[in-house]
């Protein structure tokens, strides 16, 4: 895995969509690592400015939310079996999940970019059909927000 992180921050931006992607499906990928590596090693090389962190910014939150468009729509075309069994969600976990889309629906895409559970939202949000453009807007929000955090942090940390 490390492999394949260094591979990814050499990358700079393409990497680090690629990171998010993953990050955002049910892949479980850290891509706070290659965010984190990318600004570092762009700062090294005397490069980090302004228009990086705005880069970064908008590949990595395009990327994850791809990665949870693509979880919408393992959603919509994949049984509850087969959710369950092939993306190793646990039941109680899944039960949740749809409890709480049945409760939030579209809303829940703000919580999104949590690890783990926002995987099962997302899923649960295309199993049970929920309004994808306003999922994906609110998933988007919520990604953003935190990629502007962490961006935050990396800026006073560096």
């Amino acid at each position: 895995m490390d492999y394949i992180i260094d591979i990814l921050i050499q990358w700079g931006p393409w990497g680090m969509f690629i990171a998010a992607f993953l990050a955002g499906s049910f892949f479980p990928f850290p891509s706070e690592v290659v965010i984190g590596g990318v600004y570092s090693l762009e700062k090294q090389q005397g490069v980090a400015d302004g228009s990086l962190m705005w880069t970064l910014l908008w590949t990595a939150t395009l990327g994850n939310v791809l990665g949870g468009v693509f979880n919408y729509g393992v959603g919509m075309l994949c049984s509850e079996e087969y959710i369950i069994r092939k993306f190793k969600i646990k039941p109680k976990k899944w039960e949740k999940s749809k409890r709480w889309t049945q409760q939030y629906g579209f809303w829940g895409g703000f919580l999104a970019w949590v690890p783990f559970l926002g995987s099962a939202i997302t899923i649960a949000q295309g199993f049970m059909r929920v309004n994808f453009w306003l999922s994906t807007l609110t998933s988007t929000i919520g990604k953003a927000l935190r990629y502007i955090l962490i961006l935050m942090a990396l800026g006073a940390a560096f």
